[in-house]
């Protein structure tokens, strides 16, 4: 089987149990809100100057929860915006004194961006990417959803300013996965039950 009909076959197995396990709304919030008590107790997350998160798509993990709280304690909290003629993203920061959900609005692909007028992220030292993904593995391996946004981002990224870390629920890492150079690994991975360093 080729790399692409192998990634195919992932992401269908992955969609699938998302799928099952997004059917519990209330059960999806109580593991979001463990993982995220494990990230903001993480050293990761307290020494970081700047956050750069995302707005969720259906049956994908979601920082609705963490977004408001990182806004209150003065972190500098970014949201990307695609752009799907060259399939880049770039990131702008919200503000601190305005409440999250007026400070997006829906763009390509139906997924809350950031509205205009903000200021947009520059690299700067200290900053913490959460990144999304349908599988993962714990050395830090990542699935998309296809497209390589985030590997095109993450790419331009300096490794020495920015720690990457993947974010899922427990059914979304598997034990290994289809990967190609374009495919950039992961510091850490955030799941319900564990912050796994990727790179022991």
């Amino acid at each position: 089987m080729g790399m692409h009909s192998e990634k195919a076959r992932v992401r269908k197995i992955i969609k699938h149990l998302l799928s099952l396990h997004c059917q519990q709304e209330d059960y999806c919030s109580q593991e979001e809100a463990k993982a995220l008590s494990l990230l903001i107790q993480s050293p990761q997350y307290q020494d970081s100057e700047s956050i750069l998160a995302y707005a969720s798509l259906t049956q994908e993990f979601s920082l609705d929860q963490l977004i408001p709280q990182a806004l209150e304690t003065e972190k500098k909290v970014f949201l990307p915006k695609s752009f799907s003629h060259n399939y880049s993203m770039e990131f702008y920061q919200l503000k601190n004194h305005l409440p999250y959900d007026q400070q997006v609005v829906r763009g390509s692909y139906g997924i809350r961006e950031p509205i205009p007028g903000l200021s947009k992220y520059e690299d700067s030292a200290k900053t913490l990417i959460l990144v999304p993904g349908l599988a993962f593995t714990r050395t830090g391996q990542r699935l998309g959803r296809g497209k390589g946004f985030y590997d095109r981002f993450l790419a331009q990224c300096n490794p020495e300013h920015c720690i990457f870390m993947g974010v899922c629920y427990q059914c979304q890492i598997v034990e290994q996965l289809p990967t190609e150079e374009t495919d950039i690994p992961l510091d850490f991975l955030l799941t319900p039950m564990e912050l796994v360093s990727c790179k022991k």
